[in-house]
């Protein structure tokens, strides 16, 4: 036995590898090469404290998780129930408890860590987790997003690793590569575009001459800046749409209010029309705006006459009361009486 010690260790000594090692190293493998039976027995003993300890790590061809990448879209406060499943094709019982990290996020701040952390708001099952060999489990864990939580994209790795407490796999986290789920969630921005009419009308009910003026007020009541685009129909009395008026092209802050002042240079006319207005906002919810009003045109010509047609009619209903009480009460003359009475 020491004869082939020997051999191996005038091969090794001659390895330019080894002359290149620091004087410490070197004495520690001469050695261990001089002591062959002691060092297998101090491998032997340290293998088996290991093993007793659970400290074993598997690799990742005998432990398969699946999925092993989860991508989800989200609001904040959605609740979303999730699972994986470890596949264990070792020989043996493997035990693992579940790690959490984050590893990136929109913002990182002290303050509001809880808010932007995917792995806080991570729920499972924190207890040791014992898959025998050829077994497959499945591990639910849910999500809870934050109700303020920012948009963007959270990414955070759930790792099962193996040990026989929970502080083991912790030591062995960060010296061996574990099974690790990759946990992608991207919360979208809660965009609310909506808004209403607060007011459309002319400026008066009757007009004797152009342009028409109408008002419109609009109030964005979301949270996303919007312009509105549409026309204002006008229709006569016939049902005929005679002009199409465009919108002016205005932003509205989010929470504010807005008033145009819109106007209908026409040539010509008369009698009672009608005014539609429709109009579109917005990118991704796609609001429509409608209303109605209606307004009178006349013209002066039309006024005098109508005026006089009145004075008129006044006069002769005047003339007319006037007379009719004269026929209707005349009293009978005395004469006629008198002659009555002689005859009788």
């Amino acid at each position: 036995m020491k004869q082939k010690t020997n051999r191996i260790f005038h091969r090794i000594d001659h390895l330019e590898v080894i002359k290149k090692l620091s004087q410490q190293t070197q004495q520690i493998i001469f050695f261990a090469i001089h002591n062959l039976q002691f060092s297998i027995w101090i491998f032997i003993l340290f293998f088996s404290f290991y093993l007793l300890d659970g400290g074993s790590v598997f690799s990742q061809e005998e432990i398969m998780i699946e999925p092993s990448v989860i991508e989800r879209k989200t609001q904040p406060r959605d609740f979303l129930e999730l699972s994986v499943t470890i596949n264990n094709q070792s020989n043996s019982t493997v035990r693992l408890y579940p790690l959490i990290k984050d590893i990136s996020g929109p913002r990182q701040d002290e303050k509001i860590e809880k808010i932007n952390s995917l792995a806080s708001w991570i729920e499972i099952s924190r207890g040791r987790i014992e898959i025998p060999p050829g077994v497959s489990k499945e591990i639910p864990f849910s999500v809870r997003v934050h109700f303020n939580a920012l948009p963007g994209k959270y990414y955070t790795t759930i790792s099962f690793v193996e040990g026989s407490t929970f502080p083991q796999a912790q030591e062995n986290a960060s010296k061996y590569q574990q099974p690790t789920l990759l946990l992608n969630i991207d919360v979208q921005e809660n965009i609310i575009e909506k808004a209403e009419i607060k007011r459309f009308q002319t400026t008066k009910n009757i007009f004797l001459k152009f342009p028409i003026e109408f008002i419109l007020e609009i109030k964005n009541i979301g949270n996303r800046e919007i312009i509105p685009l549409g026309l204002i129909h006008i229709y006569d009395k016939k049902g005929k749409e005679i002009a199409a008026i465009d919108l002016p092209s205005k932003t509205i802050s989010a929470g504010e209010s807005n008033t145009l002042n819109i106007f209908w240079q026409g040539e010509k006319g008369f009698g009672r029309y009608k005014a539609f207005l429709f109009a579109e906002y917005g990118k991704s919810s796609g609001g429509t705006l409608q209303d109605t009003v209606y307004f009178w045109i006349l013209s002066w010509k039309f006024l005098i006459l109508f005026t006089l047609g009145i004075l008129v009619l006044l006069y002769l209903l005047i003339i007319f009361i006037i007379r009719k009480p004269k026929k209707q009460f005349q009293v009978s003359s005395p004469k006629k009486t008198l002659d009555l009475r002689k005859r009788i």
